[in-house]
């Protein structure tokens, strides 16, 4: 295999582009070597649909979604001719010409999932599996299983030459496509997905890793707003397992909390239930969800006062109060400005508390379990932390604008965290940051909203410029829409930003001098 693995050299790129000139290459195909595909307007030709035809076609691969052309290549930093499908990407290597290995797949396997070789104990070695009755192969080359119905797709399929490596072992994990839980496993050019809904051969289907590496969505429109008389100054936002979205007003003397249908109709709003033995709810701010469709919300404090009212509260579905903890302080499980509020598969809660410089984290019942962070522009810490999101793997987002005073310009940067608080990625500014690349104007901005979609997408509110910006995994941007002003679409003072399973987003905008007129919750889509 490593001859076979060999990449396409930077000094066969001028090769490659006379080879399109002179009709040599998988896409200057006679007319009955070419297809056409009016479901995504692509054409597949030559080798690439001779192999796309011989290895399964649509079934395996998905239609073609983009034309074929020279690309760099993520593993290797070097050139080769390639044409994405739905589910992989193919690669044209001419010095492999005349053998099967001449057209290899991507390695998209290895593409999505490089961090999750290092940290995710499902990619870390393993040992062989040892059952009674169960059909295995190990593989000493990557230390992982193939076994069961997986193992069979494996070996019918192409196995080592079409999939390569198995990277991982068998889990269950949600596929970002769709949204569904399936048995999974993942290998350098492919993820097998168990389908016991179908039958066989059905019952095993490849991950759609092309889409989600090269079809990402490109624009956000304005959809509506909500009720502009239930609001004033709304903050904190979060949806549960249904979209039904939540809304905090900070500045709302009633202390309500509001719920919405997916469709922006109220349907619940509550307050405290107990003032006289618990206290008033004082400027309530970000809040959250769990998978049991109870409420956390973050409790800011008094204004102009020593904050000693701050606390996380936690209600039922139906909005009546269940507990409190927290305080007034920089110990553990004390706060000062907890800005954000997320919860993890396992109903974890993380606070992002914003004037200690730290991320906290708790069980379920308010039980202290670890924090991290301190004050500063290094690895892990943070400056005016204001953004935070957590994604469907359970990897935290903590958005942060650096810079040398409240007035003056501010350098953002988005740190990304496993849930024991271990450095895993970042962008912005620093050594070893994926820069944010705007392709326009400054990239000078205040992150006050942050989401993460299932691509990895960033979106994030930018309070200095009053806009919602979309990068991707690798810091480029790919939609931004907004300016500040009144109208739909606009902004003024932007707070918080959430995601639906439908990929809709909601931004909170509070007036700055108090005019309930631009007090509101937008909804955006995505097309």
């Amino acid at each position: 295999m490593t001859g076979v693995n060999k990449r396409l050299g930077l000094g066969l790129v001028a090769v490659l582009l006379a080879l399109v000139v002179a009709g040599s290459w998988p896409g200057a195909a006679r007319a009955e070597e070419s297809r056409y595909f009016p479901e995504t307007g692509q054409t597949v030709e030559g080798r690439f649909l001779r192999y796309w035809l011989a290895n399964g076609g649509l079934p395996v691969f998905g239609y073609p979604i983009g034309p074929a052309q020279p690309q760099l290549d993520p593993e290797t930093g070097r050139t080769y001719l390639t044409q994405w499908f739905e589910r992989n990407r193919f690669e044209y290597h001419p010095e492999l010409a005349g053998t099967r290995y001449e057209v290899l797949l991507g390695l998209l396997g290895k593409d999505l999932r490089r961090e999750a070789l290092l940290t995710d104990s499902s990619f870390q070695r393993a040992v062989p599996i040892q059952l009674t009755g169960v059909k295995s192969l190990y593989f000493m080359e990557t230390g992982h299983n193939i076994s069961s119905e997986f193992l069979d797709y494996w070996l019918k399929n192409g196995g080592l030459q079409r999939f390569g490596y198995p990277i991982s072992e068998n889990r269950d994990e949600i596929d970002p496509e769709t949204g569904q839980a399936y048995s999974m496993q993942w290998f350098e050019r492919a993820r097998f997905e168990y389908h016991p809904e179908n039958k066989p051969p059905f019952d095993v289907l490849l991950g759609l890793l092309g889409n989600q590496l090269k079809r990402p969505t490109s624009k956000i429109e304005y959809t509506r707003r909500l009720d502009k008389t239930q609001l004033y100054y709304p903050t904190g936002l979060a949806v549960d397992a249904q979209d039904n979205l939540y809304v905090t007003s900070t500045y709302d003397f009633s202390f309500k909390i509001h719920k919405y249908d997916s469709q922006g109709r109220l349907v619940l709003a509550f307050a405290r239930p107990n003032k006289t033995e618990d206290g008033n709810l004082y400027r309530p701010g970000d809040l959250m969800v769990d998978s049991q469709g109870n409420i956390y919300v973050a409790e800011l404090g008094l204004l102009y006062s020593t904050p000693t009212a701050v606390s996380i509260l936690k209600f039922d579905a139906q909005g009546r109060f269940l507990k409190r903890w927290g305080g007034y302080g920089t110990g553990d499980g004390q706060f000062n400005q907890p800005v954000g509020l997320v919860s993890d598969a396992a109903n974890n809660i993380y606070v992002l508390d914003q004037n200690n410089h730290s991320v906290q984290k708790f069980d379920s019942e308010g039980n202290f379990l670890l924090k991290w962070g301190s004050r500063g522009s290094g690895d892990g810490q943070f400056q005016q932390a204001d953004g935070f999101a957590i994604d469907r793997q359970g990897y935290l987002y903590v958005a942060d604008a650096e810079g040398p005073s409240n007035d003056g310009p501010k350098t953002p940067r988005i740190q990304k965290f496993d849930g024991q608080g271990k450095l895993l990625q970042k962008w912005g500014s620093g050594p070893g940051a994926i820069p944010l690349r705007f392709g326009y104007g400054s990239v000078s901005f205040y992150p006050s909203g942050l989401a993460v979609d299932a691509q990895d997408n960033l979106f994030i509110l930018d309070g200095n410029n009053s806009r919602l910006l979309k990068f991707d995994r690798d810091g480029v941007l790919r939609s931004f829409m907004g300016q500040r002003g009144n109208a739909n679409g606009e902004f003024n003072y932007t707070n918080d930003l959430v995601l639906d399973s439908q990929g809709n987003l909601y931004a909170s905008d509070g007036a700055i001098n108090g005019v309930p007129d631009l007090d509101r919750v937008q909804k955006f889509r995505q097309r």
